[in-house]
């Protein structure tokens, strides 16, 4: 189900972009660890995607998992991926899979080579830095510690040389970063 007034407001934002040759995408977030590690509960979340895109017409779906940081979770991660991207591309090759990463210490968390073949994109929220020491565009000779070994520059350069190194083509990542000003 949508939460908030999405209902009031879905129809028109889905016509009026794809007036304008524009995707929309649905976000989900929840207990992915949960839902991950079943493979019942993955199939059910792939129908479940499935019936929102057929029903109110989006292209696509992104999924907000902050963040597998498990060797186990990377791997329920992936299958959770693999079973959605099945279910939805036999359905419409058209329809869009992304999912969002954090450039920081959890990006382990991801099997970027795994994961490129059952993803369209990847949206690097490289504006979710809240340590003023780090980034959040580039920071030579910073250093980010990551949760399952491993560093990088500690910025969103860093981040996406690390995907890139991993196997995630780097034309499929899409760069998010702060316009905005914050006290952390």
């Amino acid at each position: 189900a949508m939460g908030g007034n999405a209902a009031t407001y879905r129809s028109d934002l889905i016509a009026n972009a794809h007036a304008r040759s524009k995707s929309v995408l649905f976000s989900v977030t929840g207990d992915f660890v949960t839902v991950a590690a079943s493979p019942a509960l993955r199939q059910n979340l792939a129908n479940s995607v499935l019936a929102m895109l057929e029903q109110h017409g989006f292209d696509g779906v992104d999924f907000d998992w902050e963040w597998p940081n498990t060797e186990q979770q990377r791997n329920d991660f992936t299958a959770m991926m693999q079973t959605v991207h099945a279910a939805v591309k036999a359905r419409s090759p058209q329809y869009i899979i992304c999912f969002v990463q954090g450039p920081g210490y959890w990006i382990g968390g991801t099997d970027w080579a795994a994961v490129s073949a059952v993803s369209d994109f990847c949206f690097m929220i490289c504006y979710d830095w809240k340590n003023p020491a780090n980034g959040p565009i580039a920071k030579p000779g910073s250093v980010q510690y990551l949760g399952l070994g491993g560093t990088i520059e500690a910025s969103g350069r860093g981040a996406v040389g690390y995907a890139v190194d991993a196997g995630y083509p780097r034309g499929r990542i899409v760069v998010g970063m702060p316009f905005y000003g914050s006290d952390v």
